[in-house]
């Protein structure tokens, strides 16, 4: 599955393959212990994968997304769903992530 990793330290966008959502967690840090997906408002459904305690582990990195009016800390993960809600594919195009991500400073 293709998805789109959202790297806040390196303030970079990354698209990746995967084999499941079992490899989120080692992608959002190596801290990462309890994952939860974020309502964004993309009209194709993609889905933004966050770490639970990305406040205690982002060592103060994090981004925003345009029109959304909260801050995301640490990495994060954009993947697809499927007609079946079954992670699939991201749709989001990585320059239309990139247009819409805001780096928060150190």
């Amino acid at each position: 599955m293709r998805v789109l990793k959202i790297d806040s330290e390196r303030k970079q966008i990354l698209s990746l393959r995967v084999s499941s959502w079992r490899d989120f967690h080692p992608l959002l840090g190596d801290d990462c212990r309890s994952i939860s997906t974020k309502p964004i408002g993309f009209e194709n459904r993609d889905q933004l994968v966050t770490d639970d305690e990305g406040r205690l582990n982002s060592s103060g990195h994090g981004f925003m997304i345009k029109g959304w009016h909260k801050y995301v800390p640490g990495n994060a993960i954009l993947h697809g769903l499927d007609d079946q809600d079954k992670e699939a594919d991201v749709k989001t195009k990585i320059e239309e992530l990139q247009d819409r991500v805001i780096w928060l400073t150190d």
